[in-house]
């Protein structure tokens, strides 16, 4: 599973899944969160399956997904 990563420190700050719930469940396109190291980091969806995370050092990391979004495909739910 692919995982979010904080550009200012390279800890894993969530999972693509989580991010991506967290997402749709918001009109925002834009999560802000902050990282164990101390830095600030926003998360904006720039497409379905594009994701980019800028840091309060102004630090930028961009993740694309395999377009399944996290979901097992050995999950009934999943079809």
């Amino acid at each position: 599973m692919e995982e979010m990563m904080c550009p200012a420190c390279g800890k894993m700050v969530m999972s693509i899944k989580k991010v991506v719930d967290l997402l749709r469940q918001t009109t925002s396109k834009i999560l802000l969160s902050q990282c164990s190291c101390g830095k600030a980091f926003e998360i904006r969806s720039l497409k379905r399956n594009a994701y980019q995370i800028l840091s309060s050092s102004g630090k930028k990391l961009e993740i694309i997904t395999d377009g399944n979004d996290g979901k097992d495909e050995n999950d009934p739910l999943y079809r």
